[in-house]
């Protein structure tokens, strides 16, 4: 922080509680309700256009993000070569063992049933989600399932279980406890 202009530095600490969150993501603290929570934050940084704000966040992210993303990255090739091995075996009897990755960082464009997938295996760790424009918020906040999203959020904040439960195979049933 101290390499940046004097300005930017109350919005870099407000944007660094969400990463350092995820980073504690096994700390827990009793809250008024005698429950423990997880440490779950939600950051916005609001400035005029072209303010640079895009630049902090990216370098925040950048910076602070980097082991988080590496392993994504190793959890992602982990499904590539999976979904290979699975496009090979189509139709063979022996069909290969799903690697389950943790992957922790995810797009604010992501489907509930691959946010529930990315959550029942996060083994009890926070996912992230990055974004520098608030649009992409307000746009995916309004387009079918996730216009529900707003029940998933709170359900995070308290430490709630969340998911969604079907009676067909080809749909995703997923219970995710505690949420965080």
């Amino acid at each position: 922080i101290a390499v940046m202009p004097p300005e930017w530095r109350e919005a870099a600490g407000i944007l660094m509680h969400p990463i350092l969150g995820v980073h504690a993501t096994h700390i827990r603290a009793k809250y008024l309700d005698d429950k423990l929570h997880s440490t779950t934050f939600w950051a916005h940084v609001v400035g005029e256009q072209a303010g640079g704000k895009s630049t902090l966040i990216g370098y925040l992210s950048d910076k602070l993000m980097a082991t988080i993303r590496q392993q994504d990255e190793l959890g992602r090739q982990q499904e590539r070569e999976y979904a290979e091995a699975l496009r090979k075996a189509k139709n063979s009897d022996k069909q290969p063992e799903d690697p389950r990755p943790v992957i922790r960082e995810v797009s604010f464009v992501i489907s509930i049933a691959a946010l529930l997938k990315r959550l029942s295996q996060a083994q009890g760790q926070h996912l992230i989600s990055i974004t520098h424009e608030v649009d992409t918020i307000n746009k995916t906040n309004s387009s079918g399932t996730w216009s529900q999203k707003t029940d998933l959020y709170r359900n995070a904040y308290d430490n709630e279980i969340y998911g969604q439960d079907y009676l067909s195979e080809k749909n995703k049933s997923k219970i995710v406890m505690p949420l965080c």
